[in-house]
């Protein structure tokens, strides 16, 4: 089934006509509860879909990769642009810091070799910190300044000599039905932008100049990253819906602040730089909305029943929530073996 099937499903069911329409073309609700019935069915039973990969790239002097929707990291590789991989050895984030025991930005890059488990985050009480606001601090690029609880991150020691390629193994968490996805855009710069070149996202058009002064003009810097934190500057003090990111120096990235919008403008007339998505924003990310998930290809009736517990939960309907798991515990049935089954195919030859 797909999102509006589910909706349906789940509407009828629970007879709460006030959480969508019946025909499941809107949401005013639905979708929250599914999305906490999907949340609860990972955390039930890992299925065939749960052990996915997450890639990136770790430019010269980075160390540290962001990710989400991860419940578990089971493996770290890394490649170099020659085409080799290797493994990365598991450490404590205790351990790493005494291997390298000074600030990340102080240690001599080459290829990476050990990971850890990142501490990211500030305490509750810095989490309004949008910079480093102490004298003196250290390892200021392990922090992550905008909270974000579903976010995982790792720190890999030492910093890349060059560019590589991180690919993270683990069980991952399904998307949520009805979940909006954020359309993203880079501006990939090759060289310095020239005085009067421009820069247009949505209905704002930003303008570079060697001097700037207008709150829609962004001053040319002395090099490229540079020029590309000026414009980060600007663009996010624009209220345009808009996240502006420097990326590896040379990439500008955009983030459009609302999931599941697409056409936004975002075009340059720059003659060392291209923007990408044919003139709209969306050619990293395509904004979209989730309207298909493992569980509702497998087991859509899974994914309603655990809706329909979590609307009960709300009742405090002892007798209701217990009906539903029953359901749901019948709907899984089967899951395992489907696991059972890859996992011996294969292995009943001796290598050799």
């Amino acid at each position: 089934m797909n999102l509006t099937e589910i909706r349906t499903w789940a509407i009828k069911m629970s007879g709460r006509t006030d959480l969508g329409a019946v025909d499941g073309t809107t949401d005013t609700g639905i979708d929250d509860f599914l999305q906490q019935g999907g949340r609860y069915l990972d955390r039930l039973q890992p299925t065939p879909n749960s052990n996915r990969r997450f890639v990136a790239d770790l430019a010269t002097d980075e160390y540290k990769v962001n990710f989400d929707l991860a419940r578990s990291v089971k493996e770290v590789w890394a490649a170099d642009s020659d085409g080799n991989r290797w493994q990365l050895e598991r450490v404590s984030h205790q351990w790493l810091r005494d291997e390298y025991g000074t600030d990340w930005a102080d240690v001599t890059g080459g290829e990476p070799l050990y990971y850890a488990d990142n501490i990211h985050e500030l305490a509750t009480s810095q989490q309004a910190w949008l910079s480093p606001a102490t004298t003196g601090m250290h390892d200021v690029g392990e922090i992550t300044y905008t909270p974000d609880e579903g976010l995982r991150s790792i720190v890999i020691g030492p910093p890349a000599d060059g560019l590589h390629n991180v690919t993270i193994f683990g069980e991952f968490y399904e998307r949520g039905l009805g979940e909006t996805v954020k359309a993203v855009g880079d501006l990939t710069l090759t060289g310095l932008p020239i005085a009067d070149e421009t820069l247009t996202i949505d209905d704002d058009t930003y303008t570079w100049k060697a001097a700037s002064g207008g709150a829609t003009e962004i001053t040319i810097g002395a090099t490229v990253a540079a020029s590309i934190d000026n414009a980060v500057t600007i663009i996010n003090a624009v209220d345009i819906g808009a996240t502006a990111l420097n990326v590896r120096d040379n990439i500008l990235r955009v983030t459009w602040d609302t999931g599941n919008v697409t056409g936004t403008t975002f075009t340059e007339t720059m003659s060392l730089a291209t923007a990408n998505g044919s003139g709209t924003l969306g050619g990293t990310q395509v904004g979209s909305q989730v309207t298909n998930n493992w569980w509702s290809s497998q087991l859509p009736f899974a994914l309603v029943y655990a809706a329909l517990l979590h609307i009960e939960i709300g009742y405090r309907n002892t007798q209701g929530m217990q009906d539903w798991i029953t359901a749901i515990d019948n709907q899984m049935a089967g899951v395992d073996g489907m696991l059972v089954e890859g996992q011996l195919t294969g292995n009943s030859a001796m290598r050799g």
